[in-house]
């Protein structure tokens, strides 16, 4: 579902605000209707138009709407203004989004807009730690990590004191790697020695 939300900034006109609101809705509705062909937006889509307290109004910027979507080439669905000065638009999904085209996905949070907090990071190292040390012969850890993550866990103290109380007989040493994207990490047994850079957390 896309949003779209109308508005004037802080202009408001002096002399007649209704007058002011009706054009700002009547301008908005040929920008819309390019946004929806430029971009390729389908599905439903809901208008937010500035509130009208004129009802011939809220009927013109309706009908002007529906005007500008009248040739689409895609199959377009405008229904009337809510209570609440919303329009709901329905169109049809055809192709590719402009998005979709001209950008990539993101590397550190695959395309959900979201980061994983540096906490829960931290539980699920703590996990992987507790399965690695399962093996009693390893007796040092490697944490491989973003920079910044890197520099989250060696200043945690709670993440530290946790670690060290859990296995205060091995050592867990955390290794900055700017190969890795931000949140996420490789915990491997020391076997091969202590690499460049690593900082010992307990």
């Amino acid at each position: 579902m896309t949003a779209i939300d109308v508005n004037t900034g802080k202009f408001l006109g002096k002399d007649n605000r209704e007058d002011t609101v009706y054009k700002t809705n009547l301008e908005a509705v040929s920008e819309i209707a390019r946004q929806l062909r430029l971009r390729n937006i389908g599905g439903i889509i809901v208008v937010d138009f500035i509130d009208m307290m004129d009802e011939d109004h809220k009927v013109s910027v309706v009908e002007a709407l529906k005007n500008e979507l009248f040739f689409d080439r895609v199959k377009t669905r405008v229904l009337d203004m809510s209570g609440l000065g919303l329009v709901e638009i329905t169109r049809k999904k055809v192709g590719q989004e402009l998005g979709s085209v001209s950008q990539n996905i993101c590397p550190y949070c695959g395309g959900t807009g979201y980061l994983l907090l540096d906490a829960y990071v931290s539980r699920a190292i703590k996990y992987r730690l507790k399965g690695l040390f399962m093996n009693h012969n390893v007796s040092m850890a490697l944490i491989f990590a973003h920079p910044t993550l890197a520099r989250h866990l060696i200043d945690d103290n709670a993440f530290a004191k946790e670690c060290s109380g859990v296995w205060s007989h091995k050592r867990i040493y955390v290794v900055p790697d700017d190969s890795l994207d931000f949140g996420n990490y490789k915990v491997l047994s020391g076997m091969g020695g202590v690499p460049y850079g690593a900082e010992l957390l307990t």
